[in-house]
């Protein structure tokens, strides 16, 4: 019978309480729970603390992250896990009964693999979240990211909330903590360049807490576009054309619209654009009353990360680090 190796899991935290006991109540019914749990924290004034330190039904530990950001978290998660692989997960989330058992099991038929990861399946409470939820999980809307739909197990770029062997994270010394946005996917380029492969399963599911509002997904999207430049500044062989889609749309709309007062035949740019948009988001929804909601939330998908690249690129050529938003929110996994 096939053994399966034990893991790490962290959890960077800020003000998570709402979410925090839900999770911890996941890891506790996991059919291969896990043997080690740290609680990351960027100085919570809410309950988290109490919650991580008074919930019985596992050993937890909580170490202190004075920086306050993701990338520091999961360093100084790397530096204390006690096992041989080390799981992230964010504390808004929920995780399916078997997702540690079917990461383990894999890591466990394939030593030699560089990380696993499950699907990423966006959630939300209120109604335009929910119109937004399903415009994230739609590949029309996502296109090559497979985390969000694939349907069998494949090996993929890059993996969401990804477990890795601790060995392979600290031969690649971890995280890079210039990276505030993005510093995932830097990462995983790292693990591929190494020669190791990436791999997903869909039967590992992570429920994760999409924007609630389309303006929330604008500033999301817009710093993942900053991050997106400053990843490609670092790895430029990392970019594909689906990443750089978003800034070309972005340019080509301005572009048309003010040539447009000169040459009117240029407003078939931005015109073309959002009837594109406006057809995809009616296959998605397929419902009149969501349509406003749904092709707010691919706009705010496209044009945020577009202009966020825009932006970063520019404070680059003239010299600078890649500019990043401000937070909206005050917990580090949405950071």
């Amino acid at each position: 019978m096939e053994t399966k190796p034990e893991v790490t899991v962290m959890i960077p935290t800020l003000n998570e309480e709402l979410g925090l006991e839900t999770l911890l109540d996941d890891l506790a019914d996991q059919t291969h729970p896990p043997a080690q749990v740290l609680i990351i924290d960027g100085g919570s004034t809410d309950g988290t603390i109490e919650i991580a330190s008074n919930y019985k039904r596992l050993d937890i530990e909580v170490l202190n992250n004075p920086q306050r950001r993701v990338p520091f978290a999961l360093n100084i998660g790397l530096d204390a896990a006690k096992f041989d692989y080390l799981i992230r997960i964010d504390a808004h989330s929920r995780i399916n009964p078997e997702y540690i058992e079917v990461i383990a099991g894999h890591f466990a038929a394939d030593p030699a693999i560089g990380g696993v990861g499950g699907i990423k399946k966006a959630v939300a409470t209120s109604r335009a979240g929910q119109i937004i939820a399903d415009v994230l999980s739609s590949k029309l809307a996502v296109g090559g990211s497979q985390y969000h739909y694939a349907e069998d197990v494949c090996f993929v770029d890059h993996i969401p909330f990804g477990a890795y062997p601790v060995s392979v994270l600290r031969e690649l010394d971890g995280w890079d903590e210039a990276m505030l946005v993005n510093q995932d996917y830097e990462l995983d380029y790292r693990v591929r360049q190494s020669g190791r492969r990436l791999l997903i399963d869909p039967k590992a599911r992570i429920m994760w807490q999409s924007r609630e509002t389309v303006a929330r997904l604008f500033h999301q999207y817009h710093r993942y576009g900053q991050g997106k430049a400053a990843v490609l500044k670092k790895h430029p062989s990392s970019g594909k054309p689906r990443h750089l889609l978003p800034a070309v749309i972005v340019v080509g709309c301005v572009v048309g619209a003010l040539g447009a007062f000169i040459w009117p035949v240029l407003a078939i740019v931005p015109l073309g654009y959002l009837l594109a948009v406006g057809i995809v988001s009616a296959t998605i929804v397929r419902s009149p009353g969501k349509w406003p909601t749904a092709v707010g939330a691919m706009l705010a998908m496209q044009l945020g990360y577009g202009s966020g690249m825009v932006r970063s690129a520019g404070s680059m050529l003239r010299g600078r680090r890649a500019t990043m938003a401000a937070s909206q929110t005050s917990d580090l996994g949405r950071v």
